[in-house]
């Protein structure tokens, strides 16, 4: 099991004009929380689940600073290709987004998005760890967005 926080910014990088959920531009402010559990009983591979989950800020449609905040469950595989100390991690993934400084309501549609990334693991003690990764989201509304988080670590391994 591991508990891991990280900062995320938020790079737009194609967006619908109907999007709600991320602006236009680069947004330096972000963070983001995963829990997983991993089964390491496969000598080869470590497999397993991941709650993750996300805030960040943006400028809105209104020339307001929004807050997005995600939620979601990504299938999680890691390689320890050399030693135990250095580990390549991959996730695929979905989730819903919200806008709670929103007073507007949008559908499930349009807060429905899918995730996928990759990251570099380094355990600097038996239970304390380095991960740095990026991660693809993409909401599948009528015209499709998607941004980049790439983002750097700091986790604890039980």
């Amino acid at each position: 099991m591991y508990l891991s926080a990280a900062w995320m910014p938020l790079l737009p990088i194609y967006f619908g004009s109907q999007h709600q959920n991320m602006g236009e531009s680069f947004s330096p402010a972000g963070a983001g929380l995963r829990f997983g559990v991993l089964y390491t009983g496969l000598n080869f591979i470590n497999t397993g689940l991941e709650i993750s989950g996300s805030w960040y800020t943006f400028d809105g449609s209104t020339s307001s600073l929004q807050h997005s905040v995600t939620a979601g469950i990504n299938l999680v595989a890691q390689k320890h290709p050399l030693n135990r100390r250095i580990a390549l991690s991959f996730r695929l993934g979905a989730g819903l987004s919200f806008l709670p400084s929103s007073d507007e309501a949008f559908s499930l549609e349009k807060s429905l998005y899918t995730n996928i990334g990759a990251s570099i693991i380094i355990c600097i003690s038996e239970h304390v760890f380095l991960e740095t990764g990026i991660d693809h989201n993409n909401w599948f509304t009528e015209e499709p967005s998607g941004c980049i988080k790439p983002w750097l670590g700091l986790g604890w391994q039980f």
